[in-house]
């Protein structure tokens, strides 16, 4: 052995120790894999995948690497041989996962064109159907909100998202250590939902027809989910209109104009509504005409104190205002009969239906809205009679609070002698005169 061999041994030695070692990547996503780079196995999109915005994917016949993104994510220097095609390679992922989503059979699996879900979204998913949905459900969508939705949701992300920030909702209350957490969650699907659900409105069409209509009610119940706020009169805040009564709008064009045969098409075509059997309220409503009193022999409390409203809005001096509030009235009217029934006080306890009670915001009008939002007593006075119907709803869990927030803020902003009017309401929800 020659004493100059010894120098270049070692410092093949220290090289080798130089050289960082190679870890092979056995549960990286499917694009690396065929672009044969190094994954960094980040769930639920890879660092490669984020940089360059292409769908990144895993295989789900394979347990998923634990890795999570970091919050703040360290360049580390490139290795191997320069990857200069980049741009181009982007360009084919995305027209591959447009060919697939024309065409699912060129699909490599079920859930690459939908939202990339993580552990809390599954874990939310599961709470949906297995209990948000049926406490949204009533008799006759019992199957609608469980199933129907669901499925419509694999179709369109946004209906997906809005399931998963009201489960996160219920979560929240039900589970009052993690609430922040499971807020955060909602918060984050709703924002992502809402700007899909806005785009889809504005490119209505007998196709997504469904997927508007399920995303404007489930952007409501997410609305109340939330809970109130002080100077919220449900209609209106203080700072305007509530951004969910422009969707309610938005549903009632698209009923109008292309009936629920559109509505309830496509994954929803099961589900259309079924004429319910014949109940005790549904017979009293039939005989409306023969049993119910006249307007000025009123006997139900809520019809006596209707009639005292009318009699406020008939004195009122201007014409228009007179004609607004005489619907709303009316409107309110049957709303209240076919949930307490002809000829029937209003019963404490009594579970009202949501599309009987809501019928009311469905219907209403501009000119209401805009005199509520003036704080105008008569308008207030009608609300007031609407928190009765509102208490109603409290078997749904995103409705409870809201009646009784809302009457407080109706005598926050009345004055003193208008609550004349509003005495039965109050003694319907706390038991007391005003």
């Amino acid at each position: 052995m020659t004493t100059s061999s010894i120098p270049e041994r070692e410092r093949l030695r220290q090289r080798q120790e130089m050289r960082k070692p190679h870890t092979k990547s056995r549960l990286g996503c499917r694009t690396c894999k065929r672009r044969k780079i190094k994954c960094d196995e980040t769930t639920p999109v890879c660092n490669n995948c984020t940089r360059f915005g292409v769908p990144c994917g895993y295989d789900l016949s394979r347990p998923l690497p634990l890795r999570t993104s970091p919050s703040v994510t360290r360049e580390s220097p490139r290795r191997g041989r320069p990857r200069s095609n980049w741009t181009l390679w982007a360009e084919q992922i995305s027209a591959s996962s447009a060919a697939r989503a024309v065409n699912p059979l060129l699909s490599d699996s079920c859930f690459c064109d939908i939202p990339r879900l993580n552990v809390d979204d599954l874990r939310l998913f599961h709470n949906y159907v297995k209990s948000t949905a049926r406490a949204v459900a009533d008799s006759s969508h019992d199957q609608l909100w469980s199933e129907g939705v669901p499925q419509l949701g694999f179709e369109y992300p946004c209906v997906l998202h809005l399931m998963l920030s009201l489960s996160a909702w219920q979560l929240s209350r039900e589970k009052p250590g993690q609430a922040a957490r499971y807020e955060t969650l909602a918060e984050r699907h709703s924002t992502t939902a809402l700007k899909a659900a806005t785009s889809l409105m504005r490119e209505l069409t007998r196709e997504n027809c469904p997927a508007v209509y399920i995303s404007a009610a489930l952007i409501c119940f997410n609305s109340f989910a939330q809970g109130p706020s002080e100077g919220n009169l449900l209609l209106v805040a203080d700072d305007g209109q509530v951004p969910w009564l422009a969707l309610i709008r938005g549903v009632r064009l698209v009923v109008s104009t292309m009936g629920l045969s559109a509505v309830f098409s496509g994954a929803l075509a099961d589900y259309y509504p079924r004429a319910s059997s014949p109940g005790p309220q549904q017979g009293q409503q039939d005989k409306r005409e023969s049993q119910t009193p006249s307007p000025l022999v009123a006997t139900e409390d809520w019809r006596s104190s209707l009639q005292k409203v009318r009699d406020l809005v008939a004195v009122l001096p201007n014409q228009q205002c007179r004609e607004v509030y005489a619907r709303e009235v009316e409107t309110l009217t049957g709303c209240l009969e076919a949930t307490f029934g002809a000829g029937q006080d209003a019963r404490a306890g009594t579970a009202g239906e949501m599309q009987v009670v809501m019928a009311w915001v469905y219907s209403v009008q501009d000119e209401f809205v805009e005199r509520l939002g003036q704080r105008h007593p008569a308008a207030l006075v009608i609300l007031g009679h609407f928190c009765v119907l509102l208490r109603t709803l409290e078997k749904y869990w995103f409705m409870q609070g809201w009646a009784e927030h809302l009457m407080t803020e109706i005598l926050r902003a009345t004055k003193v002698g208008c609550q004349e009017w509003l005495a039965w309401p109050i003694r319907y929800l706390w038991g007391v005169a005003p």
